[in-house]
């Protein structure tokens, strides 16, 4: 039997073309580009003087626009997050560079957050600015839907206004 003393069999890295092309259709690009008008680093808390020691500080502005992103697209778990920080092209993207190696690191920076209001209002107002949607018109249709709604729970308008007084 033959040693083969500088074989490893696993391989850490593969030589596969890492390029992947977003089209200007897809979500994440939509995103990025009206995430690319609001400054996000204003709705983080300001560095302190401790936050200079230790290890370069990560880039927090790319880790709180993948975090929307995550939130965007209905994912709300911090692990389900950090999983997907290492493997899907569009957060590796949004993070551009930025390697997150922790749940911690995505907790701390969604506690960092002040504001959250204001900044979800920016998004509100960055959304409209792009579809030009008149906020002055309010359509009303009469539908009152339950908060555990399935098809059996719709309410019609004439049901309720007729038993209103009951």
């Amino acid at each position: 039997m033959h040693e083969h003393n500088n074989y490893n069999t696993f391989q850490t890295s593969f030589p596969l073309p890492n390029e992947k092309k977003f089209s200007d259709n897809e979500p994440v690009i939509k995103f990025y580009n009206l995430m690319g008008k609001i400054d996000l680093s204003a709705y983080l808390k300001s560095s302190s003087p401790k936050d200079y020691r230790g290890r370069k500080r990560l880039k927090r502005r790319n880790i709180l626009l993948a975090i929307l992103f995550a939130f965007s697209i209905n994912v709300r778990s911090v692990r389900e997050i950090c999983t997907l920080f290492k493997y899907d092209t569009r957060f590796i993207f949004l993070l551009n560079g930025v390697e997150v190696s922790s749940h911690n690191t995505i907790c701390n920076i969604i506690n960092e957050i002040k504001d959250v209001d204001k900044l979800l209002a920016d998004i509100n107002r960055g959304i409209f600015e792009i579809i030009s949607i008149d906020r002055e018109t309010i359509y009303i249709d009469g539908t009152k839907i339950e908060a555990y709604a399935n098809k059996y729970t719709f309410v019609w308008k004439n049901a309720v206004l007729k038993n209103k007084n009951k």
